[in-house]
């Protein structure tokens, strides 16, 4: 019954246990114990041993250069102790303060780390894409970063 599950549908009868054909024969994980063999298709597994290998690559290509929320409050909790929820919690209060400051036009200033403010791009005249249209382009806030001293000394080496 276990062949029958891991064989594409209308693959036939299983083969006899001596003869596994074409076939290599794999342990699955609830067969950790040694207890059943389950044939496969070879190609199948290969197929899925190297799909398995590509996105393991691609998911350390991302991670190499990046550290995500998630990253950032594993590390803090494990450096402080704390569960890793509760780390999350202030992590998400800090960020919605230094959020609510910014949208009410104030400067977020941490010593030694950097300067989050609000920026204005003044109105400006553009051509609109695909045809040589003149447009207006009205003014517009963004939010922007300046690191401090401390931070560009670090980042520098």
């Amino acid at each position: 019954a276990r062949a029958d599950r891991a064989r594409p549908a209308g693959a036939g009868a299983a083969p006899a246990a001596s003869d596994p054909g074409p076939r290599d024969r794999t342990r699955t994980p609830s067969d950790a114990t040694g207890s059943g063999v389950v044939d496969l298709p070879a190609r199948n597994v290969r197929a899925t041993v190297h799909q398995a290998k590509i996105q393991k690559e691609a998911m350390t290509m991302a991670k190499s250069n990046t550290v995500s929320k998630a990253d950032l409050v594993a590390e803090v909790a494990e450096s402080v102790n704390l569960k890793r929820a509760d780390v999350k919690a202030v992590m998400d209060t800090v960020l919605d303060s230094i959020t609510g400051s910014l949208d009410k036009g104030k400067k977020v200033q941490l010593t030694g780390f950097g300067t989050f403010e609000v920026r204005e791009r003044k109105a400006r005249t553009g051509v609109k894409p695909g045809t040589t249209d003149k447009i207006k382009i009205p003014s517009s806030k963004y939010p922007a970063f300046k690191p401090g001293k401390s931070l560009k000394e670090k980042v520098k080496g």
